[in-house]
């Protein structure tokens, strides 16, 4: 399963939905949402959350519309800066994530990749690092490279939306992002027809082989009754060379019986 991270939109008067989820990582552009006073106004209960280990409490940091606009003002010039390479991706996440905010919260709620630290202060103590980053506009250390854009793929950046709740998915949104997902499944597709085919010639050649052995097991099975009888009732047979025949078919024979074997017990 590994520790999840999820974004979510708290709706009033409903129930809350997910956005994206995250598996034993933190998305870039979700901490590009947040901005360093959000972080110290939650951290206290965050920290209560953690040693608690109570699933009720308030973990969660949430950001209103007026704190999103602002703070992906500031990330946008960032992404210019120092990843223009990621300017697209991130206006596409900043606009879906505008579309859907209206007067709700977004909540991160991210807990479980403390896992990933000595303590959840150490986890918090790198989130504010990495704000104070972007909020001064300076680039990230190798840690924090490593960490949030090792893999520029859309899915790194924000999450997966396959199993989310939301009504509108950010993959009905984003043209790349869907299309990623169809590039994927396609990849997948093609993996699965790959094993499924060689998996059929293995079999074929299994086969092949099983029948090899039978019929040199036949052979061998032949000669072997043959010169048994050809002793039985022929006398010239009766010497060396009847003999050999039956050595030679028998081990014709356990050769045959020796591929059999080999080839049932190897599995496809």
């Amino acid at each position: 399963m590994g520790n999840r991270a999820n974004l979510i939109l708290q709706k009033k008067n409903s129930n809350n939905k997910l956005i994206l989820e995250a598996n034993n990582q933190l998305p870039f552009f979700w901490l590009l949402m947040l901005d360093l006073n959000t972080i110290e106004k939650s951290e206290s209960k965050f920290l209560n959350c953690f040693e608690s280990q109570n699933k009720n409490c308030e973990r969660n940091f949430k950001i209103n519309k007026t704190d999103f606009e602002k703070n992906t003002k500031i990330s946008k010039e960032y992404i210019k800066k120092f990843h223009p390479d990621l300017t697209t991706k991130f206006e596409q996440f900043s606009e879906y994530i505008k579309n859907i905010i209206s007067d709700n919260f977004i909540e991160l709620d991210f807990i479980e990749i403390t896992n990933f630290y000595s303590s959840p202060t150490e986890f918090l103590y790198e989130i504010k690092k990495t704000l104070l980053s972007i909020k001064e506009m300076k680039s990230l250390d190798k840690k924090d490279l490593s960490e949030y854009l090792s893999n520029p793929n859309f899915f790194y950046l924000v999450g997966y939306d396959t199993y989310v709740n939301i009504e509108h998915k950010f993959s009905d949104f984003s043209k790349d992002y869907n299309q990623l997902q169809i590039d994927i499944a396609n990849e997948k597709g093609n993996k699965h027809k790959e094993r499924e085919k060689e998996n059929k010639l293995k079999k074929k050649d299994k086969r092949k082989r099983t029948l090899y052995g039978i019929f040199i097991s036949i052979i061998g099975l032949s000669m072997l009754i043959i010169h048994i009888i050809m002793i039985i009732h022929v006398n010239d047979m009766k010497n060396g060379r009847g003999i050999r025949g039956i050595i030679f078919g028998l081990l014709i024979m356990i050769y045959g019986l020796y591929k059999i074997k080999k080839t049932t017990t190897n599995t496809v």
